[in-house]
C-alpha cells in the first residue's frame, strides 16, 4: 500500500474557500481556463490521474471512502499538494454526480499537450466541431483511444470543454491519455494541408461517399459536427470529400458518439 506523505486536514463548513473554489471549478469552464485547474471525480479516476502523470493539487475525500478504497485514497494522498477530509454533504457540493463515490481531486491542466502542428502524413484523426454534450465528447475520446485514432482535435467556438467533469467521467481516463488538441479551423486545415492529410466531412449529403466504400489507407482526418446542427457549411466546403454512414430503417442519423465510433473503426482499419 502506498504510504501517504501529506497529512489531511478536516473541513466541515460548506462556506470554506477551498470548497467554494472546487465547486466553481466543477461548474465553470471559464474558471477552469482562468485557473488552469479542473475537477476529477471518483476513486478510480482520481487514482488513475496520478498514474497518468496528471498533477494533483488538492484531494477531497470522505472518511467512508478511505475505509472502502484505502489504496486509491493513499495513491492520491501521496501525490497531492494538500488533502482534506470532508463530509458527504460537502462532497456533494463539489461533485457533478448525484451519488458521489467519496473522492474529488482538483488537478492541474497540463501545460504541454498535442498541437495540430504535430499532425503527420499518414495519421488518422477525428475532428469534432462544436460538440456540445460533454458526455458525447468523453465517449468519443474513449472510442478513439480504443480503436487506435492518433489524436482527437476539437474545433469551433461553441464546443464543450474537455475538462468538464462529465466529459472526464464519460471518457474513463481517455481524455488524460489520448492526444487531444484544441485549435481554430484555419489552424487545423493548414496543418492537414502541410502534412498532406486529406479531410473528410461526415455530412448528410446524397452525393457523399458511403463510409464502407471510403479508402483511408493513406491516413485521413474525419470531421464530425454538432449533435443538432452537424458540420458548418464552411467546414464541409473546405473538406476534400463528404462521407456518410449508410443507415437502414427509419432513423435519419446517428448520435455523434455512435457515429464517431463507427467512423474511427473504419478509419483505423482501412
Amino acid at each position: 500500500m502506498t504510504q501517504p506523505t501529506t497529512q489531511p486536514v478536516t473541513i466541515s463548513s460548506l462556506s470554506n474557500p477551498n470548497i467554494k473554489r472546487a465547486a466553481k471549478l466543477c461548474k465553470s469552464s471559464s474558471f477552469r481556463a482562468e485557473t488552469g485547474r479542473f475537477i476529477v471525480e471518483g476513486t478510480k479516476l482520481c487514482a488513475d490521474a496520478v498514474r497518468f502523470g496528471i498533477k494533483v493539487d488538492t484531494l477531497y475525500y470522505t472518511a467512508s471512502a478511505a475505509d472502502r478504497s484505502g489504496d486509491a485514497v493513499n495513491t492520491v494522498l501521496s501525490a497531492a499538494r494538500q488533502c482534506f477530509v470532508v463530509t458527504s454533504d460537502i462532497l456533494k457540493k463539489i461533485s457533478d454526480t448525484v451519488t458521489p463515490q467519496g473522492m474529488v481531486c482538483e488537478c492541474v491542466i497540463p501545460e504541454s499537450g498535442f498541437a495540430v502542428s504535430n499532425i503527420v502524413s499518414g495519421g488518422r484523426y477525428i475532428v469534432l466541431e462544436n460538440i456540445s454534450d460533454p458526455a458525447n465528447l468523453g465517449a468519443v475520446a474513449r472510442s478513439c483511444e480504443a480503436l487506435g485514432v492518433d489524436a482527437l482535435v476539437l474545433t469551433g467556438e461553441g464546443g464543450c470543454d474537455m475538462y468538464n467533469p462529465k466529459a472526464q467521467r464519460a471518457a474513463m481516463g481517455a481524455l488524460m491519455r489520448l492526444p487531444v488538441a484544441k485549435a481554430e479551423a484555419d489552424e487545423v486545415f493548414s496543418a492537414l494541408s502541410a502534412a498532406d492529410v486529406p479531410a473528410y466531412a461526415a455530412a448528410l449529403d446524397e452525393a457523399a461517399l458511403p463510409l464502407n466504400k471510403s479508402d483511408f489507407s493513406a491516413g485521413a482526418a474525419v470531421f464530425i459536427g454538432n449533435e443538432g446542427h452537424g458540420l458548418s457549411c464552411e467546414t464541409i466546403l473546405r473538406c476534400d470529400q463528404n462521407i456518410i454512414i449508410p443507415i437502414k430503417g427509419g432513423s435519419e442519423s446517428l448520435n455523434a458518439a455512435a457515429a464517431a465510433a463507427i467512423i474511427a473503426y473504419i478509419l483505423c482499419n482501412s
